[in-house]
C-alpha cells in the first residue's frame, strides 16, 4: 500500500517534525496558498492513504482529527476510515478530538486540495511546540510508524533515514524547550572555537559548558532517531 504523509515546512513546526521522524514518504508544504496548491498538483494520484498534518497553537498534549474542509464555497469530507486512527491513538493513550467544523487558513486550504485529489485522506492537527509534550510526540511517532509497519509503506526520500540522531535543544534564554529537527546534526558535529575545540554535541556528551549568541544552549544526543529525551 502506498502512503504519503505531508507536514508544514518550519525547523521548529511540529508537523515537519513529527513526520521527519517516521520512515513513511512525506512532503513539506509551502507556507501559502499558492505554493501549497501548487505542491499538492505535483502528488501522484496513486497513494491509497494520504494523512496530512497540520499545527493548531490552541491544543495542549492532545490532537485533533478534521473531517471536512471548507474552500470557495464548497465543502467535501473525507472517505477515510476515522476509526481506524481512533484505534491506534487510544492504543497508546493519545486524547483526542474529532471535528466535522472545517477550519481556516492555510491548513483548511491543504486538506481541501489534497481530498479534491484523493478522498482517502484525514488532516491531524497537532499541538505547537509549546503544547507538546516530549510523551506525545513520542507516541505520535510510534503510532505512525506502526502505521507505516502495518501497512508496508516505505520512504522514498532520498534524505529519509532509518537510523539517525536527533537533538534536543534547550534555549533557557529565550525559547525554553524545543524540538530541533536531524539537519542541524551536522552543523553542532563541527568543530567549535566556542566549545573549546569540541563540537557542541561534545562538549554535551563530556558534561562541558558551551554557549552560542549569549544564550544558555546545549545539545543532547538522542540514538535511534525514535524518541526524544528532554534535559
Amino acid at each position: 500500500m502506498k502512503i504519503l504523509f505531508t507536514a508544514f515546512k518550519g525547523v521548529y513546526n511540529t508537523s515537519f517534525l513529527l513526520v521527519d521522524q517516521t520512515a513513511a514518504n512525506y512532503i513539506l508544504l509551502t507556507n501559502s496558498f499558492q505554493g501549497l496548491e501548487k505542491d499538492i498538483s505535483f502528488v501522484g494520484g496513486d497513494y491509497s492513504i494520504v494523512y496530512m498534518f497540520g499545527v493548531d497553537k490552541e491544543l495542549i498534549d492532545k490532537v485533533r482529527i478534521e473531517k471536512c474542509a471548507k474552500y470557495n464555497a464548497e465543502t467535501v469530507c473525507t472517505d477515510f476510515d476515522i476509526y481506524y486512527l481512533e484505534t491506534m491513538l487510544r492504543s497508546v493513550g493519545v486524547s483526542y478530538s474529532i471535528s466535522d467544523k472545517p477550519t481556516r487558513y492555510l491548513c483548511n486550504a491543504a486538506y481541501y486540495h489534497m481530498l479534491k485529489k484523493n478522498s482517502n485522506t484525514v488532516f491531524i492537527h497537532i499541538p505547537s511546540l509549546k503544547g507538546m509534550s516530549v510523551e506525545l510526540m513520542n507516541k505520535l511517532i510510534k503510532i505512525f510508524n506502526d502505521i507505516c509497519s502495518n501497512e508496508n509503506c516505505k520512504s522514498s526520500n532520498s534524505y529519509a533515514k532509518t537510523a539517525k540522531i536527533s537533538f534536543l535543544l534547550l534555549d533557557c534564554k529565550s525559547r525554553g524547550c524545543a524540538f530541533v529537527p536531524n539537519e542541524v546534526r551536522d552543523e553542532v558535529q563541527k568543530p567549535s572555537a566556542a566549545c573549546g575545540g569540541y563540537s557542541e554535541a561534545q562538549a554535551v556528551k563530556n558534561k562541558e559548558y558551551c554557549g552560542g549568541s549569549g544564550k544558555t544552549t546545549m545539545f543532547l544526543t538522542v540514538a535511534s532517531g525514535l524518541s526524544f529525551r528532554q534535559i
